[in-house]
C-alpha cells in the first residue's frame, strides 16, 4: 500500500514539473512572437543567418567578397588647342592659326575625356572570429575612363593644323599638316586615362543593433592613375617649303604623366538589413605620399624622295628644350565615399547596385604639362637661338571619378 502512494506522490510531482515547463515555452514563444512583430524581422538564430537579427553566437566564421562592374566618368583634362582647321580659301598664313575668326577646333582647346569609362572591382575578406567582430580584406580595381580621339586624313581640304605660339615670330603660329596644293597628310590625336587601386584592410565591428551594424575600417591603400596624350601627324609637301617636293615628315608628341600613392585609410561602413534586402554606405580617407612622374618625348622623321629616312629629336611641342623625365612627391589625401543596395537571392548571394566617387587632391595630367612657346630654331637638330622654349614645369591640379556599380556579393 504504501509502495503505491510512493509511486502516485512521484507521479504526480512529474505532471507539475511537466505542466510548468511547458508554461514557461509557451510564455517564452508568446515573447519571442511579440519581439518580432514589434521589430518587423524574427530573433531566432536561423533568421539571423538569413540576414534577420538575432544572436551573434550562431554566426560562425565566414568568407565573404563582392565583384563589381564599374560604370564611372571623371573630371576630364583640360588641353589647349591641338589640332584645328579653317575653311576652303583661308590665306596660309592664317590657316589653323589660334585667335584668326575663321579657326575651328578639331581636338583640345577644351575638356578631354568626359565621357563614360568602363572597369572592375573585386573584394575578398573574411571574419576572424566567431561572433564576426573582427574581419580582414582586400580590395583591387582598374578602370579605363573615356577616351579621347581624333584621326582625320585630308588631300588638302579640309584644312588640318597643329597651333602653337611662335617664339622667333612673337605671335601665334600653325603647322600646316594639310593645305590645298601646298601639303597633303593625315593626323592622329589620343588622350586617355587609366586608374588602378589596391587595399588591405581590417574591419572591426564598433556597434550593433537589431537590422544594423556600424563598422570601423583602415589600412594600407595604393592607387595609380596614368594619363597620356599622343599626337602623330604625317604629312607630304607638294610644293614650296624648305624640303623638295615629295618629302614626307612624321612629328610625334608624346606627353605621359604617372600617379603613384601610397598611404594609409581610414573610415566607416554601415549596414542595414531588413529581411532580403541590404543596403551599405562607405566612408573613408586616405593620406600618403603620391609620386608624380611627367615623361615627355617627341621626334621628328624627315624622307626626302631618293633618300634615307632621318630622324631628329624633337617633334613640335615636345622639343630637346622640355624632352625628359621629371619626378614630384606630395602629400596628398583620397577621400572615397558610396554606398549599394542588395537584394538577397539566398543565403549566400546577393545582387547590387550602387555609386562611388574618388578625389584625389592632386595630380599630374598629361595635357598640363604642355608648353605652346615653341623656339623653332631647334628643330631637326637646329642650334638653339633665342629662348629655351618650350620648358618643363609642374603644373598640378585635382582629379575626381564617380559612377554606378553593378555587382555580386557572397558570403560562406
Amino acid at each position: 500500500m504504501k509502495a503505491r502512494v510512493t509511486i502516485l506522490i512521484i507521479a504526480l510531482n512529474a505532471l507539475v514539473v511537466v505542466s510548468s515547463a511547458q508554461a514557461q515555452f509557451v510564455k517564452q514563444a508568446s515573447l519571442t512572437t511579440l519581439a518580432e512583430q514589434l521589430s518587423g524581422a524574427p530573433t531566432d538564430c536561423t533568421a539571423a543567418a538569413k540576414g534577420g537579427c538575432g544572436c551573434a553566437s550562431c554566426r560562425g566564421w565566414a568568407i565573404w567578397g563582392n565583384a563589381e562592374y564599374l560604370m564611372w566618368w571623371s573630371k576630364g583634362r583640360t588641353a589647349p588647342p591641338l589640332i584645328t582647321t579653317s575653311p576652303g580659301g583661308t590665306p596660309q598664313a592664317d590657316a589653323g592659326v589660334v585667335g584668326e575668326p575663321t579657326t575651328l577646333l578639331f581636338f583640345g582647346g577644351g575638356r578631354l575625356g568626359q565621357g563614360l569609362g568602363s572597369g572592375g572591382r573585386v573584394t575578398v575578406g573574411g571574419w576572424m572570429d566567431r561572433r564576426q567582430d573582427l574581419g580582414l580584406g582586400a580590395s583591387f580595381m582598374g578602370i579605363s575612363l573615356d577616351e579621347s580621339r581624333f584621326a582625320r586624313s585630308s588631300n588638302g581640304q579640309p584644312i588640318i593644323a597643329r597651333p602653337f605660339f611662335n617664339v622667333i615670330g612673337g605671335a601665334e603660329d600653325a603647322l600646316l599638316v594639310a593645305f590645298p596644293g601646298v601639303v597633303t597628310g593625315d593626323i592622329l590625336g589620343l588622350s586617355e586615362t587609366k586608374a588602378y587601386g589596391a587595399d588591405g584592410f581590417f574591419r572591426l565591428r564598433l556597434h550593433e543593433g537589431c537590422g544594423y551594424a556600424i563598422d570601423m575600417t583602415g589600412g594600407y591603400q595604393f592607387n595609380r592613375l596614368n594619363d597620356g596624350l599622343l599626337i602623330h601627324s604625317l604629312h607630304t609637301i607638294v610644293s614650296g617649303g624648305p624640303f623638295p617636293n615629295g618629302t614626307t615628315l612624321r612629328t610625334i608628341d608624346i606627353f605621359d604623366t604617372e600617379n603613384e600613392f601610397h598611404g594609409g585609410s581610414l573610415g566607416l561602413i554601415g549596414q542595414i538589413h531588413r529581411r532580403r534586402w541590404n543596403i551599405r554606405g562607405l566612408a573613408k580617407v586616405a593620406l600618403g605620399n603620391n609620386t608624380m612622374r611627367a615623361n615627355i618625348n617627341g621626334s621628328t622623321t624627315v624622307t626626302a624622295p631618293m633618300t634615307s629616312p632621318s630622324v631628329a629629336p624633337g617633334g613640335l611641342l615636345a622639343m630637346p628644350t622640355n624632352i625628359g623625365s621629371f619626378d614630384n612627391d606630395e602629400i596628398v589625401f583620397i577621400p572615397e565615399v558610396g554606398f549599394t543596395v542588395g537584394y538577397r537571392l539566398n543565403d549566400c548571394v546577393e545582387l547590387t547596385v550602387g555609386y562611388s566617387a574618388i578625389y584625389w587632391s592632386k595630380v599630374l595630367l598629361a595635357a598640363d604639362q604642355i608648353d605652346r612657346r615653341v623656339n623653332l630654331s631647334q628643330a631637326n637638330n637646329g642650334m638653339l637661338v633665342g629662348p629655351p622654349l618650350p620648358q618643363f614645369q609642374f603644373r598640378e591640379t585635382d582629379f575626381w571619378m564617380q559612377g554606378f556599380t553593378f555587382g555580386m556579393a557572397w558570403e560562406y
